[in-house]
């Protein structure tokens, strides 16, 4: 399943993103692309991995079991790959009752033309952060 991210929140209802939590990046600082995704910049979640990728659809060697999306399958450019080690937690779009949304197993992908979107239910089987 995907969300895309728009500026600075979610196109389904372009709502400011904040992720919920205390924790802080694994690495030291991220690479500026993967500042675009949410609660990277600011440390507010853990990751597994932050990854460059000579093209989108290297996600697929480094996630195997995750189902093709056509929109990555048709971009040739390079993008960024972050693997969020919780669950991703966007305030105020669920309908829970604090109305937040949770998204397990989230990755998020940062496309050559700066534009971020947001999977989740994403199979780890067989993930890998070498090539």
């Amino acid at each position: 399943m995907k969300r895309t991210v728009a500026a600075a929140g979610l196109v389904a209802g372009l709502l400011i993103v904040w992720v919920v939590g205390a924790y802080a990046v694994s690495g030291g600082q991220p690479d500026a692309r993967a500042s675009k995704c949410p609660g990277v910049a600011t440390g507010l979640v853990r990751t597994s991995a932050l990854l460059p990728l000579v093209t989108l659809a290297e996600v697929y060697q480094h996630l195997p079991a995750m189902k093709h999306a056509p929109e990555i399958d048709r971009n040739a450019g390079p993008g960024y790959l972050v693997v969020y080690l919780d669950d991703l937690v966007v305030p105020g779009e669920g309908p829970s009752a604090t109305g937040d949304v949770t998204l397990p197993n989230a990755i998020c992908l940062v496309r050559e033309d700066g534009g971020v979107d947001i999977y989740y239910n994403v199979s780890r089987a067989g993930f890998t952060s070498t090539y």
